[in-house]
Order: C-alpha cells, then sequence, then structure tokens
C-alpha cells in the first residue's frame, strides 16, 4: 500500500515536461483525482491528454465533467460539442 502511495505521489509531483506519457496516461491520472474530487489536477492533466490528441472524444467528456464541477459552464458546452463531433455514438 505505502508503495502505491508513494509512486502515485511521485507521478503528481513531476511537471508537464519531464511527464511524457501517451494521452491515454494523462487521462487515467486526470481520472483519478477527479474521483478524489481534486479538480484542478484532473483539469490539468486532462487538457494535456486533449493537446497530445484532440480526436480524444472521451477526455473531452471527462474535461466537460470537470469544468461543471467547477462552474466553467462556457467551456461544458464548447467540450460536449467537441465530445460529440468527434463520437456521436458515445453514451457517457
Amino acid at each position: 500500500m505505502f508503495h502505491r502511495l508513494s509512486f502515485l505521489v511521485l507521478i503528481l509531483s513531476l511537471t508537464r515536461h519531464a511527464y511524457s506519457e501517451s494521452p491515454k496516461e494523462y487521462f487515467r491520472v486526470a481520472k483519478h483525482n477527479y474521483d478524489k474530487h481534486q479538480y484542478v489536477k484532473a483539469l490539468d492533466f486532462v487538457s494535456l491528454a486533449i493537446e497530445e490528441d484532440s480526436t480524444y472524444g472521451n477526455a473531452w467528456f471527462l474535461r466537460a465533467q470537470i469544468q461543471y464541477e467547477i462552474g466553467q459552464y462556457e467551456g461544458v458546452i464548447q467540450d460536449i460539442a467537441m465530445a460529440v463531433e468527434l463520437d456521436p455514438d458515445n453514451s457517457l
């Protein structure tokens, strides 16, 4: 348990330049932070996922959810529109 926690702390403390992972990894970290109600961290990581792969529909949906939680409603509408455009059949 301690090793997992230490590993998570290490990952979260790395900067964007030092943390060059795939969009899916950024998404995974964003979702983890979202689930822990750490919305600012979640927003940072999901935005990195979108920056790396602007066609990643689930990342757009997650970013819309995060923005909803922090009251950025204009961003919610824009991100949902993009997500639906990319993946109209997504049932999130």
